[in-house]
């Protein structure tokens, strides 16, 4: 009775760091079947399918997918490439509209997901908004650097008022160089290459941010 390895979202197949384990494993005569639920979720493009497919044929291992009916025959083939190549396709697609619709974010001030810059709360149409509690903090934070503060300083003084970064832990250096280096902080998004200025509410100036050159900061680090 043969042995049958299942390819499934869940087991990883897809995912650069998982993908192809069933191919490595199938020289050790552990199983004789990879039965996946449809071609796509086999490999992510023609050329790695391609490349699992004749190590597996040359251990003796078969493809079966459960939802599609493909001959042995030489019709078999043209309908598995066929599909290999509209998964191939649908897949390119996709990401490029994802891409597309992060760009328009971008172009239009929508919060496109990740963590939220401190200072700064997302409103119930995904705009960006100053947070009444902590924006006040950034403005203070830029200025005092511009007067001459330490990273030593800035991080004292916001822990002497219980300040928490955007993850609700302390404030560090990195966050704090972070902080001075987010051109978010003048209202400019950026995404890939697409830079949009005055697409948020700036919670500082242009003119405070060039104040004080961003490398003395690096330098501060050193100061305890």
């Amino acid at each position: 009775m043969p042995t049958w390895w299942i390819c499934s979202r869940q087991a990883g197949i897809g995912r650069s760091e998982n993908e192809g384990g069933f191919y490595k494993d199938s020289d050790k005569k552990l199983f004789d079947i990879v039965l996946v639920w449809k071609l796509d979720r086999f490999a992510r493009n023609r050329y790695d399918s391609a490349r699992y497919k004749t190590q597996l044929k040359r251990n003796g291992v078969k493809l079966v997918s459960a939802t599609e009916v493909i001959s042995a025959g030489p019709e078999g083939i043209i309908l598995e490439s066929v599909l290999e190549g509209y998964a191939e396709y649908y897949s390119a697609d996709l990401s490029e509209k994802v891409v597309r619709g992060m760009t328009e974010n971008a172009l239009k001030g929508i919060y496109n997901g990740g963590t939220i810059p401190f200072g700064y709360m997302i409103d119930e149409t995904r705009h960006y908004q100053p947070d009444p509690l902590l924006a006040p903090y950034v403005e203070q934070t830029f200025q005092k650097y511009a007067d001459g503060a330490t990273m030593t300083d800035l991080r004292d003084w916001l822990k002497a008022h219980n300040i928490k970064n955007s993850m609700g832990g302390e404030m560090t250096y990195n966050t704090i160089q972070r902080m001075l280096s987010n051109r978010r902080y003048i209202g400019e998004l950026r995404l890939r290459d697409v830079v949009q200025p005055n697409a948020i509410p700036a919670l500082v100036s242009g003119e405070l941010v060039g104040a004080r050159p961003l490398h003395l900061a690096t330098q501060d680090r050193s100061v305890a």
